[in-house]
């Protein structure tokens, strides 16, 4: 009897430790766009594998979103934006420390279809945006006014003059991600997106035609401390090093170069 009492207290005491020890893990949470999904978790993994104790929580949505729900009461430690007005709006709130912000990376728009389209009905010889005028067809975009990609997507249809002649045929998603969902699927014929989001897409979409970035605004990451953490900060400085930056390039992200 004493012989399973102690089996039984040695039990209990392996169970408790390995709790305290797996409870006792720091964590801080990142907010950032479904674009840099892909990217981000592959950087998550490889800081976590090297500071040990440390659970890095995410949060994927359009930007939109996200800065909406930091305005509502979350707190995540990292935000990274796709577009400055977004991380200007709560600069001005001043819900971002000050002194840590830095736009981090660039990406380009580019007119995409599906595998499965191409090997159906080809592609328009010399393919433009301008093209898209005359296909008739719905285009999947990211919400126009409030998620950067379909914002971005806009001004470019807009000087183009284009506009008008396409905007009752579109159809808006909630992330860039998710427009591109409607393409790969074939639910949609055409759409704009980021070019890394094609990378990730993997094999299903194909990029027709890229778009003038003179034609719409300054595509820019910023990123932001929100809580002024020890292991936050050695996050956040972590994204300019040399292999996490080759990371991003290999997902399509360039880093942005300060005038």
């Amino acid at each position: 009897m004493n012989k399973l009492k102690k089996i039984l207290i040695l039990c209990f005491f392996c169970f408790y430790v390995t709790n305290v020890l797996s409870d006792d893990k720091e964590e801080f949470l990142i907010f950032a766009p479904a674009s840099l999904r892909d990217a981000l978790e592959e950087i998550v993994e490889l800081f976590e594998s090297e500071k040990r104790n440390l659970k890095i929580k995410r949060v994927f949505l359009g930007t939109s979103q996200l800065a909406k729900q930091i305005t509502n009461g979350a707190n995540p430690d990292i935000f990274i934006s796709a577009n400055k007005e977004w991380m200007d709006f709560l600069e001005e709130k001043k819900l971002i420390l000050k002194n840590f912000r830095f736009n981090y990376l660039t990406n380009s728009l580019v007119v995409i279809t599906s595998k499965e389209h191409i090997e159906n009905n080809g592609i328009p010889f010399n393919f433009s945006v301008k093209t898209l005028e005359q296909t008739k067809t719905r285009l999947s975009l990211a919400l126009i006014n409030a998620v950067p990609a379909g914002i971005y997507a806009k001004q470019a249809l807009k000087n183009l003059s284009l506009w008008n002649k396409v905007s009752n045929n579109i159809a808006q998603s909630t992330n860039v991600r998710t427009a591109m969902q409607f393409v790969s699927r074939g639910d949609l014929e055409y759409g704009i997106v980021y070019k890394s989001d094609v990378i990730a897409a993997k094999n299903n979409i194909r990029i027709i035609h890229e778009i003038d970035k003179n034609l719409h605004n300054e595509i820019v990451y910023p990123v932001a401390v929100l809580n002024n953490k020890k292991i936050t900060i050695d996050f956040y400085n972590y994204l300019s090093e040399k292999k996490i930056l080759t990371i991003m390039e290999k997902w399509g992200f360039q880093k942005y170069q300060n005038d």
